[in-house]
């Protein structure tokens, strides 16, 4: 794609991203509702937006759902296979009736853009110069009073558990500088104040690159209580992948990082929480930005491998345990499906339910 053209190309700027959701929730107001979560640290609004039958009303027998996308700014994909997870729930909605279950009986939350001005630092970068390493938020380290490559926080080792251990730098300027304290920036602090305020039962928060699945814990090497629960749940939205399978793994398999979401979440929180790390990753190393996104063209390839694959996680929001008798029942059979098998119905029969969106190959 020409990314010098003033844009991302096909990819959403924040501020398209931003018009998509605000779109979406016009054309589908029972369904679909806008909520600013907090602001950035240049002001730019933070904005969830909230999926579910009768949406303004807040239902405690409903479980709830979290998905966020480009917590780290140059990961633009990730915001991509959130809008994708919005798209799916309202385009889905009263035409297919796996998605119109889950909407009509579960609460979802999708935070498309974590990282307004990191998102806006990265396009501007792009289009500039065709390529961005940029990776935290926008905070001023170094209190020059321009953004420069001596600023920024990297949002996923703000969080609070486990903040200032291994796997982050308490050195500004470093890629995995954690900030001066846990949830010391608005952005962090925003996801804070809407899990506070809400009882969410699973999530999955997007980023790039490597083709993993990711479970707690990150900050350390001890398995975590419910390990086994984690990791079948990571083996199944897996197995729901139709173009080309991710490798599920506990964090620490990947490296040990300190104060991610994911580890703040669960063990803070209560919340079975997931990292998708999208794309296996572009070859060329001396542009970042590719590297990190695919290219244009298959934007909806890798958004079509992983919204279904996410949906599991609001699938099992009313007993995420029942994703252990799953895997089981499917070790049982020989693991995961065979995708030789070239019918729909073989693979709904499968799963156990009819599905919208899972591409079998023949």
């Amino acid at each position: 794609m020409d990314i010098r053209d003033g844009n991302l190309g096909a990819y959403h700027t924040y501020e398209e991203a931003m018009e998509e959701i605000e779109r979406v929730a016009a054309e589908h107001p029972d369904i679909a509702r806008i909520e600013t979560i907090g602001y950035s640290t240049y002001g730019r609004p933070i904005k969830a937006i909230k999926i579910s039958k009768d949406v303004d009303v807040e239902d405690p027998d409903k479980p709830e759902v979290l998905y966020m996308g480009q917590t780290h700014a140059r990961e633009v994909i990730s915001a991509e296979v959130s809008l994708g997870v919005i798209d799916r729930l309202v385009d889905g909605y009263g035409t297919d009736d796996y998605v119109t279950g889950l909407v009509d009986s579960r609460q979802i939350w999708v935070v498309p853009v974590v990282n307004p001005d990191g998102a806006v630092q990265v396009a501007k970068e792009v289009t500039e110069t065709g390529d961005s390493s940029w990776r935290g938020n926008c905070r001023d380290n170094n209190g020059s009073g321009t953004v420069d490559s001596g600023d920024g926080v990297d949002l996923n080792r703000n969080f609070g558990r486990g903040w200032g251990g291994s796997g982050s730098s308490g050195s500004p300027g470093s890629q995995t500088y954690r900030g001066p304290a846990p949830f010391s920036e608005p952005e962090t602090a925003a996801i804070k104040d809407l899990v506070d305020k809400h009882d969410f039962v699973t999530s999955v928060s997007f980023h790039s690159y490597s083709g993993l699945i990711l479970y707690p814990t990150a900050y350390t090497n001890d398995p975590a209580e419910d390990h086994d629960l984690l990791k079948s749940i990571a083996e199944n939205m897996r197995d729901r992948q139709p173009h080309e399978k991710y490798v599920a793994q506990k964090c620490t398999d990947l490296y040990v990082a300190s104060g991610i979401s994911d580890d703040w979440l669960y063990e803070d929180k209560g919340v079975m929480a997931f990292t998708f790390e999208i794309y296996k990753g572009g070859s060329g190393w001396w542009n970042t930005f590719k590297r990190f996104n695919p290219p244009e063209e298959d934007i909806q390839y890798h958004v079509d491998n992983n919204v279904g694959a996410a949906l599991y996680a609001a699938e099992i929001a009313d007993d995420p345990s029942q994703a252990l008798t799953e895997r089981a029942e499917r070790d049982a059979k020989g693991g995961p499906f065979d995708r030789s098998v070239s019918t729909y119905e073989d693979f709904a029969e499968y799963i156990g339910h009819e599905t919208e969106g899972y591409d079998v190959p023949a």
